[in-house]
């Protein structure tokens, strides 16, 4: 895995550094930026937190919320392949296990030696946080779950016939997206399925996804492995989703040791877009409960 090619500056009024990074997996090239506080070299140091997003929208959903919580954390994100700037070579799009390979790596390669970060994933992002943490947990502080699948449950959506399917879930998605109405979240989430070059891609992810989900038996496996978990857990729940309803996330809560259950009654599948303030809010409060240490860093130009 090759490391960041460049570094972009950001406004100074806002204190915070933007980056970009590029970077090799296997066969796919991986794009991904971070913004962090502007501070002192001698003074510096922000807990980090990775943000995973979910099958619609790549790291551009992150965007709001990430507006409000650069100026006191390293916030770093990825498009994942077949999402955004990030694409695969290969006729397949990668598993769900290979994408929890691809966070490991970008971990090890970004954390400082002793660092741990706070994964942060909506939808299926929040499966890929859940087999990270299950599988190594050593470099991880906590987990942030946003109205996210679960590996001990079934997927939820079939990419179907051209698509079809998926892009019926996502229009039920946008009209149930209420607090901040239809227009931001389409903006950000509608636009890749409208173009066909664009949609391929996004299918040939969704299938991956589909074909190497978790089955009956392998989830009683990761079930077990959750109950063993002791990562803390954030569970942030939009109420008005109908893929992932807040009943996902009472069944974690009766598997995990450690769990906070917050649950937005304005929401419904984004509540990182339709709520960002709220959800900034909850994930303040959850870091500093985890009492992070804080690891110097230079993050000044």
């Amino acid at each position: 895995m090759s490391g960041p090619t460049r570094n972009e500056p950001h406004s100074s009024e806002i204190r915070t550094l933007a980056r970009s990074h590029s970077f090799s997996f296997g066969e796919s090239f991986i794009q991904g930026w971070e913004r962090a506080p502007r501070v002192p070299r001698h003074t510096g140091w922000a807990p980090t937190l990775f943000f995973l997003h979910g099958r619609f929208g790549g790291s551009e959903v992150w965007s709001p919320l990430i507006e409000r919580l650069s100026p006191g954390f390293r916030c770093f994100c990825v498009d994942f392949p077949g999402f955004g700037q990030s694409f695969c070579s290969r006729e397949r799009g990668l598993s769900l296990l290979e994408h929890a390979e691809l966070c490991e790596q970008l971990m090890a390669h970004l954390l400082g030696a002793g660092e741990r970060a706070v994964l942060i994933g909506q939808d299926v992002g929040g499966a890929i946080a859940e087999l990270c943490a299950v599988r190594d947990a050593s470099r991880i502080a906590g987990l942030v779950l946003m109205n996210s699948s679960c590996i001990t449950d079934s997927p939820g959506v079939k990419a179907g016939w051209l698509g079809l399917g998926a892009r019926i879930w996502l229009g039920k998605l946008i009209r149930d997206s209420s607090a901040a109405g239809p227009g931001p979240v389409r903006e950000l989430v509608e636009q890749p399925w409208r173009r066909l070059r664009s949609r391929r891609t996004l299918l040939r992810t969704l299938r991956s996804l589909e074909e190497s989900w978790p089955a009956v038996y392998e989830r009683a496996f990761w079930r077990r492995e959750i109950r063993k978990l002791e990562v803390p857990v954030l569970l942030l729940w939009g109420k008005w989703d109908l893929l992932n309803p807040p009943s996902r996330a009472a069944g974690l809560m009766n598997l995990l040791k450690e769990a906070y259950f917050f649950e937005d009654e304005n929401c419904g599948h984004w509540p990182n877009l339709e709520d960002p303030a709220w959800v900034a809010l909850k994930i303040r409060e959850f870091v500093f409960r985890l009492g992070i240490t804080r690891v110097r860093r230079s993050l000044s130009r």
